[in-house]
Parts: C-alpha cells; structure tokens; sequence
C-alpha cells in the first residue's frame, strides 16, 4: 500500500467514526422505540464512513478492481446524501415532542428525505450545480436544526438534557459554517485539500457528542455494551497496523539483500500479537476515560473506598470518610449515614455519620441528624425498603406521608444497609449539584458500597463481641479467684473479728470509769465494723445476685429514701441538695440493689466536696431518654482527672486513702446487670457528673 499522509488520516478518521456509529446503532437498534428518524441519522453516517474507508483500501489493495471501488463510492454518496435529510428528520420528531414544532406528520417527516433521494440518483459529484445546492441544503437544515436544539436546551428540565443539546447546536453550527468556507475557500490548491478533510471529518464531532452523552447517562434511553465499541476499535487499530506492517514489509524487500516481503510481516504480525494485549487494555483504559468516564471515575471511587472500608482503624473514622467520598465523588450536598440496631421492627441506639457538604456551598441539614423522633421516621423508611427490595427514590412516591418525611429530611435517594437480610443501617443521599438526577452507575456504586459498608459494620460488630465475650470470661476468672479468696476471708477474718468485737464490748462496759481506755475500745470497735464491711462488700462483689427477678420501680420514691438517709451527712458537710425529679418515672430493676447505687453514688458526691469551695451542691434530677430514663448525680467538687475517669469504675481503685475500691465497681457491675449503662464526666465551671440509664417501664 502507498497512502499518502493525507490519505492515511482520511482513512483512519474514516474507519473510527465507521466504529463509533456502528456501535451505537446496534446498541440503539435492540431498544424498543428508538425514533426511525435517528436510526436512519445514525445508519446514514456510519455508511458513509464505512463505504469512503473501503474506497480507499479497495483502491489500494486491489487498484484494477473499477467496479468494487465505483460501489463502495456509490455507498459513501447514499449515506453522505442522507446525512442532511436524516438529521432535519431526528431534529424536527424531537421538535415535536418538544411542543417546539407542532403539527408534524409521518408524511411531513419523510418529505424531509426527498433531497437525499434527489441526491443520490442525480449524483452530486458530476453536476456542479447539485454540488452547490446540496451544499445550502446541508447548511439550511444544520443551522435550522442547530437552532431548534438551542430552544429544546431552554425547555429542558434537567442540566443533562441542556448540556446536551447546547453541545449539539454548537457541533452543528460550527459544521455549517465550515461548508460555507470549504465552498468558498475549496478551490485553492493547499487550502482546499485540508479543507476537505476537516469537512469530512467534521461529523465525528456530534457523533462523539451523543455517544458520550449515550454512554454517559443512558441519552434517550439506550444503553451502549462496551464490547461493541472495543471490537470495532480493534478492528481499526488492526487495520491500522497493518498499514504500517505492509509498507515496511515492502520497504525491506526493497533493500539489498532480499528479504522477503512474507517472512518480514510475518515476523511484524508475531510482533503485534505479543503487543496487542498490552495495546489493549491501554486503549481500554483511553475509551473508559473519553466514553465512559463516569463508570471509569466510579469504579476508582469504589476501589478507593473499599480499602477505606478494609483499613484497620477505627469504624467511625472509616466510615466518615466513606461519606466525606460519597458526597466529594458524586457531587451531592448532603450524604449521611445512620446507623441503629433493628429489633422487632424497632429502631434503638441510632449513630449518624454525616457529611460537610461540597466546599463553596453552606452545609445543608443532615438526614436524619437531628430531633428525638427521627426514630419513628427511619422505620417507617426500612419498613418502606423492607417491603419493596430496592433503593427508595423520593421522585416515585407521588406525594405520600413518607414522601413528606424524606423532603423535611433533605432526602433524595436512600439505601439499606442490609446484613443477611437485616437492616443495619441507611445511606441517605439529599439534592445532587445543580440539581442533576442520579445516574444508573452511581446506583450501581451505591448499592455495591452499601454491602461493603454492610460488611465493615458487621466485622467490627462480631469482633466488639469477641472481646466483650474475651473480657467477661477474664472477669468471669478474677470474679471466681475473688470468691475463693473471699470464702477464705470470711472463714479467716469474721470468726476472729466476731470474738475480738466481743471481748472489746465486754472491756469497754468494765472500763467505763476509765475514759481514756473507753475512748481507745471505741475506737478499735469502730475500725472493727469498718473491717467487717469491707469484707461484706467483697464477699457481695465476688459473689453478685444471680438470676434475680427485677420488678417496676418508682425512681423517684428510690431517690427520695436514699436522700432522707444521707440528709445528715450532708448537712453535717455543709452541701445543698437539689431535688430535680419528675413523678411517674419508673424502671426496671431491684429496689434494694437501686438504692444502694444511688446511696454510693450520692454519698461519694457529698464527700468528694469535702474541703472545697463554699458552693456546695449537689444535683439529682431524672429524665425519659426513650427507651431508658436517666438519673443524673452532678456535685459541685473538684472533679475527675482524665486518668481517673478511665480507672474509676475498676475493682479496688480508688482515690480516696480510706477507699476500698468496691463501691462504684459495685455500681457499675449492677447497673449493667439491669441491662443500663453508666458515664462520668466533668461538669462546668466544676464538679463531676454520674450518668445512669436505667430501662424503662413499658
């Protein structure tokens, strides 16, 4: 083959284009009720591009064969006389349906085909004045459908839609103008061959524009198979280098020596067969990013995210920058994730992760962040998404009560977190930028994401569970090492304790005379109390109630006793107690084992003001947290160090220099045994604050 530069571009513009429209009519073919009119547009280009690439290869390849040459010449003119009536066809249906162009009729549509027929028989190569004609033609019906896409981009409702055809009427523009020149300008020598190229290589530019937007979002509702576009790819790139290997083949046989033209393209074949898989996937890696950018982007984005997901630090940490990754990658204003525990189709212990928004916007409200009812609302949701099986879409639900929740939340578009079949959280999307709709890959990527957050949560859950199992069994064996210790204790201590008490009272009666002597019983007495309640309490902490049956209990009326008892005390430490708790507030649990809480926890607030400030208060008050009530003991003292507050819960550590350690353990271990929680913090200006949840009744 002996192609000039000029040819070989002619024919490797000729041979891409050919590609790209054949691939996206066989995608827009198997679509039911893709409009004739674009089918016909689409099929007329591709013919064109195909039939000029097989002129110029048959007139190389076989230069004596006239006649196959003359047909393929006679295709290129059929598809290329189309050209203009196909597209004035496509543009003024969609007019139409647009409203733009009313009263259009199938006969109206196919009147605009009757300049390419005219075309075609006459033959626009050998009449000059055809030539001309079909020029101002072509030009008429770019500029006129160029101005019917600008007014279907102002009736557009979404930014998809008036991008696209704000492209389009730009593309086609540009082509009309560049027929006036090519007319104008074509006779001269230089300028008038690269003026015939550009023109014939000018359409690539609106096919590009549609099969990206195709490809893309899914234009007109066809979906393009990437297979198609890679095969025809292929091909060219095949035809391509077969170019290159025939004219070295031929350049080698030309030398002195005398290789053979066979043996030195079968040596550049083997070569190219060994390069074509790493060709490949790097012209893959080219076509994701021209054709399909947005699942290119997406499967990156996935691929980052899942190793956020599989990180070992924190879930918390992970999962906020799953988020911050969402709303960054798909452009959306606000992106949360709410996570709970679902039982009994109840909703309980709801986290939100939320995004910050896209930077240069004010962060929206997050879904679902705020107000004690979202519980309510999120089941509702589940319940929707547990009944249907797919993503919850706001636009579908035509005005319904959820459809109300969704919009005060912000929502667009919400996914479950599912883990075997058991909802486990929700990923809720609001309003994307500028206001454009969720693309089919971004379903994709949001519903694969949710099962791998699905998974994460459900990992660290199992492996949280591991180590609660982990340390109750090594609580389980301290607890049974202290109870071996303290049956010793009791057995070795009480007995001698017993008799030293007895002797102590039956000397301190004789002594009575004696007031220094009596003093110092008194003293040992009361040290001897003071050693048998220690071991009391370690003998109650070693062995704790098993299997006790709690009962509904009146918070209030606990409290109240408990501050009757202290009163004393108090006033004897000059504190003010105050009294904060509503009636009707009850719990579950055991009366005796509550008032002892609430006796320690008191008691150490009154004693920790001990020695401080004037302002000595101390605060109870009581609250319905859903499903739990919680009783609050805040003092006015020094409060608690950091390193104390990690320890101060622990057995036998203590900050006091007469404490035993037990008594918040104690605390700790029984509300945990009556299915509550319990939290200390530090108060402002001063002070500490013990937190107890307790389970309500109902």
């Amino acid at each position: 083959m002996h192609l000039s530069l000029y040819e070989t571009i002619w024919l490797v513009g000729a041979a891409i284009a050919a590609g790209l429209l054949w691939g996206i009519f066989a995608s827009a073919i198997k679509r039911k009720g893709t409009p004739l009119p674009l089918l016909v547009l689409i099929a007329a280009g591709a013919l064109w591009y195909t039939a000029d690439a097989l002129r110029l290869l048959i007139g190389q390849a076989v230069p004596g064969v006239v006649d196959a040459a003359d047909y393929a010449v006679q295709m290129a003119r059929f598809g290329r006389g189309f050209l203009p009536s196909a597209l004035l066809a496509t543009v003024l249906a969609f007019a139409d349906e647009h409203q733009i162009a009313k009263g259009l009729h199938r006969l109206g549509l196919l009147l605009t085909f009757a300049p390419g027929v005219i075309v075609f028989f006459l033959g626009l190569s050998q009449v000059p004045l055809m030539r001309v004609g079909f020029g101002l033609y072509a030009m008429a019906a770019l500029l006129f459908s160029a101005y019917l896409c600008r007014g279907f981009a102002a009736r557009s409702e979404t930014e998809m839609h008036r991008s696209f055809y704000r492209w389009m009427a730009l593309a086609l523009t540009g082509i009309a103008v560049l027929i006036g020149v090519a007319h104008l300008l074509g006779q001269r020598p230089v300028l008038g061959p690269v003026l015939g190229l550009v023109l014939f290589l000018s359409p690539i530019l609106p096919a590009y524009i549609l099969s990206h937007f195709i490809y893309r979002y899914s234009f007109f509702q066809i979906v393009v198979n990437p297979a198609l576009l890679y095969s025809a790819l292929t091909g060219i790139v095949l035809t391509v280098y077969l170019i290159v290997i025939r004219r070295v083949a031929e350049a080698f046989g030309r030398l002195d020596g005398g290789l053979r033209v066979e043996v030195v393209e079968a040596v550049l074949i083997s070569l190219l067969i060994f390069l074509f898989q790493p060709v490949k996937n790097r012209l893959q890696g080219v076509i994701n990013r021209l054709f399909f950018r947005a699942r290119y982007e997406y499967q990156h984005l996935l691929g980052a995210l899942s190793q956020t997901l599989n990180v070992p630090h924190a879930l918390g940490v992970r999962l906020q920058s799953v988020v911050e990754a969402v709303s960054a990658g798909l452009k959306v204003h606000a992106v949360s994730l709410v996570l709970f525990d679902y039982e009994k189709e109840r909703v309980r212990n709801v986290q939100v992760i939320a995004s910050r928004g896209l930077p240069g916007f004010e962060p929206l409200a997050v879904p679902f962040g705020q107000g004690k009812e979202n519980s309510a609302q999120i089941e509702q949701v589940i319940g929707w998404l547990l009944a249907h099986r797919r993503p919850l879409y706001v636009g579908e639900l035509h005005g319904t009560a959820l459809s109300g929740i969704l919009a005060a939340q912000g929502v667009q578009l919400c996914f479950p977190v599912l883990q075997e079949e058991n909802p486990v959280g929700l990923l809720c999307l609001g309003e994307k930028k500028r206001g454009v709709s969720f693309l089919s890959e971004e379903w994709e990527l949001l519903g694969t994401l949710c099962n791998q957050i699905a998974l994460a949560v459900e990992n660290t859950r199992l492996v949280e569970r591991r180590l609660q199992l982990e340390r109750q069994m090594y609580e389980a064996e301290r607890l049974s090492a202290l109870g071996l210790l303290s049956a010793s204790i009791a057995h070795e201590v009480k007995n001698p304790l017993s008799s030293i008490k007895a002797i102590a009272t039956v000397l301190r009666e004789d002594l009575q005379n004696d007031a220094p002597k009596a003093g110092d019983l008194t003293v040992v007495l009361r040290e001897i109390d003071r050693l048998s309640r220690v071991v009391d309490r370690l003998l109650k902490f070693a062995q704790p109630k098993q299997g006790a049956a709690f009962q509904a209990v009146d918070i209030k009326a606990v409290l109240e006793d408990v501050v009757l008892i202290l009163s004393h005390e108090a006033e004897r430490q000059d504190v003010a107690i105050c009294f904060d708790v509503p009636d009707g507030l009850g719990v579950t649990g055991d009366p005796e084992d509550l008032k002892e809480m609430f006796f320690n926890l008191i008691l150490n607030g009154i004693q920790a003001m001990e020695g401080h400030h004037e302002n000595r208060r101390l605060t109870l008050m009581a609250r319905q947290v859903f499903p739990y009530v919680e009783v609050r003991v805040a003092d006015t003292g020094p409060g608690i160090s950091a390193v104390d507050q990690a320890r101060i819960f622990e057995p036998f550590y203590t900050t006091k220099a007469s404490g035993t350690g037990l008594g918040l353990a104690i605390v700790k271990r029984d509300v945990a045994r009556m299915g509550g929680s319990i939290a200390v913090t530090n108060a402002e200006p001063s002070g500490a604050v013990f937190a107890v949840q307790l389970p309500g009744v109902g």
